[in-house]
């Protein structure tokens, strides 16, 4: 028989972890749909007299609700099995519940294929199980680096954007490619949205030039468009040592408007990457760590 197994997640920094571990069960598929608590909403609007505007409100305090049919009792049992490892107590306030629908009838579900390469792009964010595994605004990158381990992307200068891409891809996780010279020294770095930007202007120029609204636009443009290697197209490089600060590394990447950003040694040789999503995900993890 099929049933439907609907679990609303009013943490969403737990849907990453569930839907890595819903593919690794072998689940079929899940809906997402945002969602909001009819009881919270009333009663906080209310106590501001602001009952009228639910539709504001809803969009501030959304959960999760997460669809998946499945045909096989086993999978079921398996797949309710990892939303109380990963959510944990159910009973506490504002984490979540689950519920099973049985359905009379349904057409489609069907077991996914996942390679090898399909599960090492699905990376999952390591969660923090103790207040000794937590990172704060304090812990040093190196440290960061070790359990992220996020994959390092390393090109020469010469090397053609074609190439570029092609080592990013073989990193996915990894959100900026290091240019670096003869002796390994970072000499530049090219973040993923700026590679995008350069490959497609030169696929789509005219698409482009469209989106120009004054003539600083359309030189920048032209020269994307006329980009071959890494060292046209390289910002800049900034990065941070095995001893710096987390802080030092959000303030970096903020203040470049990156989102990631290279750990270096002495010599300025690439050690490591650390992602600005990837980042914010293991320190907010970890403040709930600590805080209780």
């Amino acid at each position: 028989m099929t049933n439907l197994l609907v679990v609303i997640l009013h943490d969403e920094t737990y849907l990453p972890d569930l839907l890595q571990a819903w593919q690794n069960v072998g689940l079929p598929g899940a809906t997402i749909i945002d969602s909001v608590g009819a009881y919270r909403a009333t009663t906080w609007l209310d106590q501001v007299g602001l009952g009228a505007i639910g539709d504001l409100f809803a969009r501030a305090e959304q959960s999760k609700i997460l669809l998946a049919a499945l045909d096989d009792d086993s999978k079921l049992e398996e797949a309710i099995t990892t939303v109380e490892e990963i959510i944990g107590d159910l009973n506490a306030p504002y984490t979540g519940l689950y519920f099973v629908i049985p359905i009379a009838r349904s057409g489609g579900i069907t077991i996914p294929i996942v390679t090898e390469d399909e599960k090492d792009i699905a990376f999952v964010v390591p969660r923090p199980t103790a207040k000794g595994d937590a990172i704060t605004r304090n812990t040093r990158v190196s440290e960061v680096g070790k359990i992220l381990n996020l994959g390092t992307i390393i090109v020469r200068q010469e090397q053609t954007l074609i190439e570029v891409a092609e080592a990013m891809a073989e990193h996915p996780r990894s959100n900026v490619a290091c240019v670096v010279n003869e002796q390994q020294r970072l000499v530049g770095l090219i973040p993923l949205r700026l590679l995008a930007d350069d490959l497609f202007s030169a696929v789509v120029p005219g698409n482009f030039l469209k989106a120009a609204t004054n003539v600083e636009d359309a030189i920048r443009f032209a020269k994307m468009a006329q980009s071959n290697i890494a060292s046209d197209v390289m910002i800049k490089p900034v990065w941070v040592k095995k001893d710096d600060l987390v802080k030092d590394a959000f303030r970096k990447m903020r203040e470049l408007e990156i989102s990631a950003i290279p750990i270096v040694n002495e010599q300025r040789q690439v050690t490591g990457v650390i992602n600005l999503r990837e980042l914010i995900v293991l320190y907010t993890r970890s403040q709930k760590i600590l805080d209780k």
